[in-house]
């Protein structure tokens, strides 16, 4: 292990996550100031809402998306989807219901499905940011590794360019089965936090409740401390890299939760995208121990 140890709890990581549904991503605030902001103001062209949605329907539409919505909510997925279907043969080429249907085919297992609707929003408006997340997951749960690739770099450009939300941090691009659970994964739009955040996961059990949760990050406070104890490294181009896991310890008799966090290693440059997705559903099989634990009690 490092002679320099990692610094653990340094905070909450709740904080600028996006939700496991691409429809309420906006919502999010960020972690901390994006890196490799845009210069010039964000120029993200509006997408439609739920508000321009609903001016559109009668009461009677209104109430069968609402019906979808608590379905997709509920994860009957496939529910949700049919009477999204029925709704786009009524309004067809709606986007906002497009790509609301197209995550729900993605969580049946409907990629074909998926991929159409996508096509067709991203056919019309080719800047929609939330479409490209979502081709970035059909792809990824397709095992299309190049397009993934391709989709991920071009997410990038786009929050470079400041044609994305600056407050959309990450997004969820697939859900791998470990067992009788289930592993999140996210992809960062740009390093985020504290911590520079690189990718996110978080394990569920059969029963979806919440496990731990894993990082890929890589602090500009350790990469410092990294080149000062490795100087060669400023001229390789060589970074300090460290996967963690974290997990709720439960809460005290005041409701206050302790956290406990693994260091599960470093490595020391970026991993491709099927790297760090093998070493978290390492981390999630439970393969391999961890080279520190920290442990913080409820206060």
């Amino acid at each position: 292990m490092q002679s320099r140890t990692r610094t653990f709890l340094a905070g909450s990581l709740a904080c600028g996550l996006l939700a496991g549904s691409l429809l309420v991503a906006q919502s999010a605030a960020p972690a901390a100031a994006p890196t490799g902001t845009p210069a010039t103001a964000p120029t993200v062209a509006p997408l439609e809402s739920m508000r321009d949605l609903a001016a559109r329907m009668n009461a009677d539409q209104k109430a069968r998306l609402t019906a979808a919505v608590q379905q997709f909510t509920k994860e009957d997925y496939a529910g949700s989807l049919a009477g999204l279907r029925q709704l786009l043969v009524e309004i067809p080429g709606d986007p906002l219901m497009s790509k609301f249907a197209a995550e729900a085919a993605i969580n049946t297992g409907d990629y074909p499905t998926a991929r159409s609707l996508i096509s067709g929003v991203l056919a019309t408006n080719p800047d929609d940011w939330q479409a490209h997340t979502l081709h970035a997951r059909l792809t990824a749960q397709e095992g299309d590794g190049p397009a993934r690739d391709a989709e991920i770099k071009a997410i990038k450009a786009m929050g470079q360019k400041g044609t994305m939300p600056q407050n959309v941090t990450q997004f969820p691009i697939e859900r791998v089965k470990v067992g009788d659970r289930s592993l999140l994964i996210f992809q960062s739009v740009y390093p985020w936090g504290k911590s520079r955040v690189y990718n996110y996961a978080r394990l569920f059990d059969s029963s979806g409740k919440l496990l731990m949760w894993f990082t890929l990050d890589s602090s500009d406070m350790e990469q410092t401390f990294y080149l000062k104890e490795h100087p060669e490294a400023a001229t390789s181009g060589a970074r300090q890299f460290a996967y963690d896991g974290y997990s709720d310890n439960g809460a005290n008799a005041q409701g206050q939760h302790g956290m406990s966090q693994a260091l599960y290693g470093f490595v020391y440059k970026e991993p491709t995208y099927d790297e760090m997705r093998a070493k978290f559903i390492q981390i999630a099989g439970g393969q391999g121990q961890p080279a520190a634990t920290s442990t913080s009690p409820a206060k």
